[in-house]
């Protein structure tokens, strides 16, 4: 919907002032939400994979 003619030319007429990012439309790996998950979820299964942990605690996820 965000890619259609009327929707681009409403954002050029703001010149500048709206900026419209293309995400990918599966990223898993770019959520914070989704490696707190699968951390989460190792962490329960009994598996803890020490250097996911420490990544997760310097990107602050």
């Amino acid at each position: 919907a965000h890619k259609t003619r009327g929707v681009r030319d409403d954002v050029d007429s703001l010149k500048g002032r709206l900026t419209l990012h293309f995400l990918p439309g599966d990223a898993p790996d770019l959520n914070p939400d989704e490696i707190g998950m699968e951390l989460h979820q190792a962490h329960r299964r009994g598996a803890q994979p020490a250097e996911q942990w420490r990544e997760a605690g310097r990107s602050g996820a």
